[in-house]
């Protein structure tokens, strides 16, 4: 079974980046990979010059923790696929 991570990149405010893993979620395996990434200052100086070039997606986010948006993705996924029809 994997560990899920979810890393968001906020600066001034703004989520710049949001990113998913489905496996080894762990600070010893993920966090880890994370801190020697950032520990790299050349690492942090080209991700702060490439994120002015990244739009803010807090909003999509948001739209993505409402129980509306998981019934409608719910209900689009049986639709599309009747060989699930039986959990409607």
């Amino acid at each position: 079974m994997g560990t899920r991570a979810v890393t968001y990149v906020i600066e001034d405010g703004m989520t710049h980046i949001a990113s998913y893993t489905y496996s080894d979620g762990y600070p010893d395996g993920y966090g880890l990979l994370l801190m020697n990434f950032l520990t790299n200052t050349k690492n942090v100086k080209l991700l702060r010059e490439r994120m002015r070039n990244v739009k803010d997606v807090s909003k999509e986010l948001d739209a993505l923790k409402t129980n509306d948006f998981n019934d409608r993705w719910f209900d689009n996924y049986i639709e599309s696929h009747p060989e699930f029809s039986y959990f409607a």
